[in-house]
């Protein structure tokens, strides 16, 4: 069955959204749409052009079946890199919100903050902590609620892109630097391998240059980049204005750049950057970066993606798959590619906390009703033999056997043919094993603790740099078998080490471990045998 994933980008009058499927194996550009609604005064996301544009593609069944991804805008949050003396993640977050509070222009109680590691150990961390204002997500996730949708994840702009640009291979410089270029707004990511250490956002995008150029009127087929970088011959072809009113907007954006470049010397080696990877509309900003190229040390070339394979089934005219359309689209690809991966799709996500995603707690919940349900079958059961055995008068005899039948029928449907007293030592059993279930959840074994502290116990030895998922987990008297992925084989020799430290565990051993089909986790057995078993001395 193919996996739908849907990015969903926001600017001020603008949305832009891409659609990626898996089919049997392959990354599918499945739709992609910009829509655009009223004028560039409009900048709250609450208004009713961008909810009208949404419902369009809602009747269109554009989001049935799919996850939605959605990047939050870079101007409503901030990001700040913050070097702390230990490692400890409980001590990191017991002062995070004292470190960040001067740096927000809201108290820090109105906050939400998340943090992704930049360098880590025993002695120190480096985090980059993003904070966004908590009513930012909560009202762009009822505004979605509106038109029935829900997203799964809402990220930085940063983190997308960043997912867009891929894994630093082998042959690549350790250090990128990124920069989009949108119609409002520009944003500068700089990269340390693959982790993202700092965003930083110029709010001055394409419309402010392309408007200024095209202010007055000027020598038809003159090129942009020549109008950029000044004129070309005495007198100049542009008025003195026109001339001043470009300088103004594309100049701000050259100071900016330049600014933000030098603050970030500070904070990490752009001495190993030999270019400046830019993505957006190519074709409104190649002149602009063409013409930028000539007053920095920096070589400006077009974004490398992580997929080039991406590839469209049906090459839709509406979203053909060439390198316009893929830069043009490089933030809302790079958030469906984000989701795609179930280890980095937790990275970055705002959606946490208060904000968890509600979806797998609504499954849980279910299933907490139906255990509360059994619990009080168990109950009723249980009170009805007591009942019984007690008073021996055949009148209530007759009435507590005509209940446990009209009870045994409901909880056991498909055993309906059953009646009279063969009903009773059935029920009987069924109450044994949810009995035996429950206590061996729960209860502590001679020499060892119970399944649940098991459970503790393993999240708890378990390193966190360490990506792991596991598949299936079993505890039975004698032992623990587990099954997952996770991403290195010196991973799968930490976990075994930790798991037989435990007092309680006599023997672990590990089965084939294999890489997946991917190439991207590994896919690993391991078994703990327990010391006397069932609780024999």
């Amino acid at each position: 069955m193919a996996h739908s994933i849907i990015g969903l980008t926001i600017e001020m009058n603008e949305l832009k959204l891409a659609r990626i499927k898996t089919v049997r194996g392959d990354l599918v550009l499945d739709r992609c749409h910009t829509l655009r609604w009223g004028s560039l005064e409009h900048e709250q996301t609450g208004q009713p052009g961008m909810i009208e544009s949404l419902t369009t593609l809602v009747k269109e069944d554009f989001f049935v079946g799919s996850d939605l991804m959605v990047a939050l805008p870079s101007a409503r949050v901030t990001t700040k890199t913050l070097v702390f003396p230990f490692s400890d993640r409980r001590k990191i977050e017991s002062v995070l919100a004292d470190s960040l509070e001067e740096h927000l222009a809201y108290a820090i109680d109105q906050a939400h903050i998340i943090t992704t590691p930049i360098v880590q150990d025993k002695d120190q961390s480096k985090v980059l902590a993003w904070a966004v204002r908590k009513n930012e997500i909560s009202e762009l996730i009822a505004l979605l609620g509106q038109i029935g949708l829900e997203p799964r994840g809402i990220y930085p702009e940063a983190v997308a892109l960043s997912t867009f640009a891929g894994l630093v291979r082998e042959d690549e410089q350790a250090n990128r630097l990124i920069l989009a270029l949108y119609r409002n707004h520009a944003v500068i990511v700089v990269r340390s391998g693959p982790t993202i250490v700092q965003q930083r956002v110029i709010t001055i995008g394409l419309d402010q240059i392309l408007n200024a150029a095209q202010a007055h009127d000027h020598p038809e087929g003159l090129p942009l980049e020549t109008i950029l970088t000044g004129p070309v011959s005495d007198p100049s072809p542009l008025g003195p204005d026109q001339q001043k009113q470009l300088e103004r907007a594309f100049v701000d954006l050259k100071t900016e750049l330049i600014r933000t470049i030098q603050s970030l010397k500070g904070q990490t080696d752009l001495n190993t950057v030999r270019q400046i990877e830019v993505t957006g509309d190519l074709n409104c900003s190649q002149p602009v970066w063409a013409a930028l190229n000539k007053d920095f040390a920096f070589e400006f070339v077009p974004l490398t993606h992580y997929h080039p394979s991406i590839r469209n089934r049906n090459q839709s005219p509406d979203c053909p798959v060439n390198e316009q359309n893929i830069q043009a689209y490089s933030t809302a690809l790079g958030l469906c590619l984000h989701g795609l991966d179930r280890f980095s799709s937790k990275v970055g996500n705002l959606r946490s906390g208060e904000f968890i995603y509600r979806k797998d707690i609504a499954l849980l919940k279910g299933k907490l009703i139906v255990t509360a349900i059994l619990l009080g079958l168990v109950l009723v059961l249980g009170f009805s033999s007591l009942f019984y055995h007690v008073n021996l008068w055949e009148n209530v005899y007759e009435q507590k056997k005509n209940e446990i039948s009209t009870i045994f029928q409901t909880a056991f449907p498909n055993l309906a043919h059953i009646s009279g007293e063969n009903q009773l030592p059935l029920v009987k059993q069924k109450l044994n094993e949810l009995t035996s279930e429950l206590q061996s959840f729960g209860k502590h074994e001679q020499g060892r603790p119970s399944h649940l502290s098991i459970l503790l116990t393993l999240s708890q030895i378990i390193p966190p740099t360490i990506k792991l998922d596991i598949i299936e987990l079993s505890i039975s008297d004698t032992k623990l078998e587990m099954k997952g992925e996770i991403d290195t084989y010196k991973s799968v020799d930490l976990v075994r080490n930790e798991i037989q430290k435990l007092a309680y565990v006599s023997q672990v051993t590990t089965g084939k471990t294999t890489k997946d089909v991917r190439e991207e986790v590994l896919i690993f057995q391991m078994t703990a045998l327990f010391k006397n078993p069932g609780g024999v001395q």
